[in-house]
């Protein structure tokens, strides 16, 4: 278990971005496990060999190809005149219309009818306040 979270933080370690405690405990682990020692050193040889593995050359052609498919673009969007950039799609009125009243409604009726149901959990504040002001009784003699 402590194997596999050594192995997610290899690239992590071998960059120096662990926190200080995080690379503590990846060291000490290392020195006493020779597996996660051997693959870590093993992992870092791989990635030394891949960055010194140089890029294939692009073909000739690609050039060309590119640069005929952008022409090609260019002249499809010319043929075709300006694109519509508009932010909203065009609504029938009707349609406008309707959102707009199905949105006044619902602004309406969360103004008219309140906020909402009033917690039971809770008691009136006027009959907190009524209970509070009451006179007790209790020492009184009758």
């Amino acid at each position: 278990m402590i194997c596999a979270l050594v192995h997610n933080l290899f690239d992590l370690y071998a960059d120096d971005r662990l926190v200080a405690f995080q690379a503590r405990w990846v060291a000490a682990h290392l020195a006493v496990c020779p597996g996660c020692a051997a693959r870590l050193a093993a992992w870092r040889k791989l990635r030394l060999e891949l960055r010194e593995l140089s890029a294939p050359p692009a073909p000739a052609s690609l050039k060309a190809a590119l640069r005929a498919a952008l022409l090609a673009g260019e002249q499809a969007a010319e043929v075709e005149g300006e694109a519509d950039f508009t932010l909203a799609p065009a609504r029938p009125p009707a349609l406008s219309f309707a959102f707009s009243a199905v949105a006044f409604a619902l602004f309406v009726s969360g103004s008219v009818f309140g906020p909402g149901v009033t917690s039971q959990a809770l008691p009136d504040a006027a009959a907190a306040l009524g209970a509070a002001q009451s006179p007790s009784h209790e020492g009184e003699i009758k």
